[in-house]
C-alpha cells in the first residue's frame, strides 16, 4: 500500500488480534510507531488486547505510558481495555486503582473489573463490586452474569448459588445459553449435580460448553456413567459431537468421538461428523485418518464423502 493511514494500520492490527495472532499484531503496532504514525484510541485498544492475550505485562506498561502521552486517559473505552490488560497480566491491583479513579464508569467498566477479580481468584472483591454496581443503579447484562457466576462457583455454597439463580430469573437471563451454562457449571461445582442436570434438560439450546460443563460436573462429583446415563450414551455423545461441529471445538469433539467409538456404533455418521470437524480446522492428516477408519469398518461398502 502506497499511502498508509491510521485506519489501515488499525485494520491490520485488528485482523491479527481477531485471528488470535497477538504477537503479529504487536509487531505491526511496533512497525506503525517506527514509521512515525500516531496511534489512535482504536490502535491503543487493539494493542492492549494483544498484550492481554500474550500476558505481556512489560509491553502493556509501555502502551500505558504511551496512552498517557497521547492524553487518552479520559477515554473510558481505552481505560476499560487497560484494566482488562492488567487483569489478564495478573496485576488486578493496578486495574483496581485505574477503576477507582475512572470518571464516567460504564457497564463495561464494571464488567471488566468483576471479571478481572474473578479471573484472579479474588472472589470476595468480584462479588463486592457486583453488589456495588447494583447499588448504583447499574443494571447487569449477560456478560456481568457470566463473569460473576463462576466466582460464586469457586465458593461452592449452594445458598449463594440459589441467590444468583433467582437473580438470573428476575432479570430475564434464564433463556441466555451462556448464562445458563454458567449456572449448570456452578451447581455442579457446588455438589448440586441433580439441579445442574435439571437446568441442562430445560435448556432449549445447548452450546458445546454446556455439554462440557455437564459431563465434567458428573466426573467431578464421582457419578460418572451412573448419573448421566451413558446407556444409550451414544445419543448423548452424538449430540455433543454435533455441537462440536457447529462450534468448531476440536478437542471436545475428539473426546465425544472417543466415547462414541468405544460403544461401537452401527451408524457411520459419527465418523463423518468428526471428519467434518477436522476439515473445518484444516487438520488434513486427521481427516485422512478418519476416512481410513471408515473404510475399515464392517458394513461400509462405499465411502461416503466426509466433506
Amino acid at each position: 500500500m502506497k499511502q498508509k493511514t491510521a485506519v489501515s494500520w488499525n485494520s491490520m492490527i485488528d485482523g491479527y488480534v481477531q485471528n488470535e495472532d497477538a504477537e503479529e499484531a504487536m509487531e505491526i503496532f511496533q512497525k506503525m510507531l517506527d514509521e512515525g504514525f500516531q496511534p489512535t484510541n482504536v490502535t491503543i485498544m487493539e494493542a492492549l488486547h494483544a498484550c492481554a492475550d500474550l500476558g505481556d505485562l512489560e509491553r502493556g506498561k509501555f502502551i500505558h505510558k504511551l496512552l498517557d502521552q497521547l492524553k487518552l486517559g479520559s477515554d473510558v473505552s481505552v481505560m476499560n481495555s487497560l484494566m482488562s490488560m492488567y487483569s489478564k497480566c495478573k496485576r488486578v491491583d493496578i486495574a483496581a486503582k485505574i477503576f477507582k479513579n475512572l470518571q464516567g464508569k460504564t457497564l463495561v467498566s464494571w464488567n471488566t473489573m468483576i471479571l478481572g477479580y474473578a479471573q484472579n481468584g479474588r472472589v470476595s472483591e468480584a462479588l463486592s463490586h457486583f453488589c456495588q454496581m447494583q447499588s448504583q443503579n447499574m443494571k447487569p447484562d449477560s456478560f456481568t452474569m457470566v463473569s460473576v457466576i463462576p466466582a460464586l462457583a469457586e465458593l461452592s455454597v449452594t445458598r449463594q448459588a440459589k441467590w444468583i439463580h433467582g437473580l438470573v430469573i428476575r432479570t430475564c437471563f434464564d433463556k441466555n445459553i451462556f448464562v445458563m451454562t454458567a449456572l449448570v457449571d456452578m451447581y455442579a461445582k457446588c455438589g448440586a449435580v441433580h439441579t445442574a442436570r435439571k437446568l441442562f434438560d430445560m435448556m432449549d439450546e445447548r452450546h458445546v460448553t454446556t455439554w462440557n460443563a455437564m459431563i465434567d460436573g458428573y466426573g467431578t462429583n464421582g457419578l460418572g456413567k451412573a448419573a448421566m446415563p451413558m446407556e444409550p450414551g451414544i445419543t448423548v455423545f452424538g449430540a455433543m459431537l454435533g455441537a462440536c461441529r457447529i462450534h468448531k471445538n476440536v478437542e471436545l469433539g475428539e473426546r465425544a468421538a472417543d466415547k462414541i467409538f468405544e460403544l461401537n456404533p452401527v451408524e457411520g455418521g459419527y465418523h463423518v461428523l468428526l471428519a467434518n470437524i477436522y476439515y473445518t480446522a484444516s487438520l488434513w492428516d486427521k481427516v485422512a485418518k478418519v476416512r481410513k477408519m471408515m473404510m475399515r469398518r464392517k458394513g461400509f461398502r462405499k465411502l461416503q464423502a466426509a466433506v
